[in-house]
């Protein structure tokens, strides 16, 4: 999964729209990846990071904030737990809605 974040992180780069709190939730969520894959939704979060890869790789545009906001709803019982990668989760999918995706 690590492969597609940099895919995110390069492609809004490309679109000049990877500002520091963007950069601060792609760093957040990498580092937290041990714990989502033994979180029973890891595969929705990996199901999200690589559909919004391909789609900002492509050069795509579609509702990729509203699927982030769905990730966040999801994990928002984990937050207690973890709430540094549901913040950045959020911070993610508000970036990604500020640009129209």
């Amino acid at each position: 999964m690590r492969e597609e974040i940099d895919t995110i992180r390069r492609a809004l780069l490309a679109r000049d729209a990877l500002d520091g709190e963007t950069q601060e939730a792609l760093a957040t969520l990498e580092s937290a990846l041990g714990e989502i894959e033994e979180h029973p939704a890891g595969e929705r979060v990996r199901e999200v990071v690589a559909d919004t890869a391909g789609t900002l790789s492509n050069g795509g545009d579609s509702a990729l904030g509203s699927n982030w906001e769905d990730l966040k709803d999801h994990l928002a019982h984990w937050e207690d737990e973890h709430p540094s990668l549901v913040l950045a989760i959020g911070r993610l999918s508000n970036s990604l809605a500020a640009l129209g995706l």
